[in-house]
């Protein structure tokens, strides 16, 4: 089976702070590609109770790209096939912001 997983980490909790993507590539039930983005979010509002979850801090993302700038490299990643995540009424929404 093939199917790429996706998993987003917030600075808070609307959809436009991400602060973090990460996609992992199945091929034939094998793990083929695991890549992982820090992103700098659009809001740069940090709740430390999501500080807290991920261990993800402002300076940590302060000179990362922001969303925008990194899905032009990880698109190819979800044409034709399968996408999977824990959280996925969040996380799908991120895509459609």
């Amino acid at each position: 089976m093939d199917f790429v997983t996706v998993d987003f980490e917030t600075a808070n909790s609307k959809k436009d702070s991400v602060c973090e993507i990460g996609i992992t590539v199945i091929k034939n039930n094998e793990v083929e590609e695991k890549i992982s983005y820090l992103v700098r979010p659009q809001i740069s509002y940090f709740k430390v109770r999501n500080v807290k979850a991920h261990g993800i801090k402002p300076e940590m993302v302060e000179f990362k790209p922001e969303f925008d700038n990194i899905w032009g490299e990880i698109e190819m990643y979800f044409h034709d096939t399968m996408v999977i995540s824990h959280n996925a009424s969040f996380d799908i929404s991120v895509f459609f912001f």
